[in-house]
């Protein structure tokens, strides 16, 4: 079972909490408190890079402040799928310019190429270490 532990108020999200409504502790500029509903729960997954603990997250809709949209395609024609989000977007958001990215693509990127080139130098090093060792050998 899903459950999500908001660690400085305490209060464990599970899916039982499913309808209940959050009331965020902090005021917004206007000085109201926003309330949530919760919708769902979803198993632990990692939102930073794999060697990092998993964290609670928190994902919420503001209607007036859509920016992104985050979908889950399951198989099938992905070029046609693409498309039909691309017209209901731009039917619904027209003022919103539509670029899709697939958030592997995006992690693979943010978290690991960096990872990647630190191997490639590290490989490197090792590689003329070895040589130089090999030249005092030699004498």
């Amino acid at each position: 079972d899903a459950a999500f532990r908001m660690e400085r108020s305490g209060i464990r999200i599970t899916s039982d909490s499913i309808g209940k409504i959050l009331m965020d502790s902090r005021p917004t500029r206007g000085g109201e408190r926003t309330r949530s509903v919760v919708v769902g729960v979803l198993k632990d997954y990692h939102t930073h890079s794999l060697r990092d603990p998993i964290r609670p997250v928190s994902i919420g809709l503001r209607p007036f402040s859509l920016k992104y949209l985050y979908l889950r395609l399951g198989d099938g024609d992905l070029d046609e799928t693409i498309a039909l989000v691309k017209r209901t977007w731009e039917e619904l958001l027209p003022q919103r310019p539509f670029d899709s990215v697939f958030m592997e693509d995006q992690l693979n990127e943010f978290f690991y190429d960096r990872e990647q080139q630190l191997g490639r130098m590290f490989t490197i090093f090792a590689i003329l270490a070895i040589a130089v060792a090999c030249l005092g050998l030699s004498d």
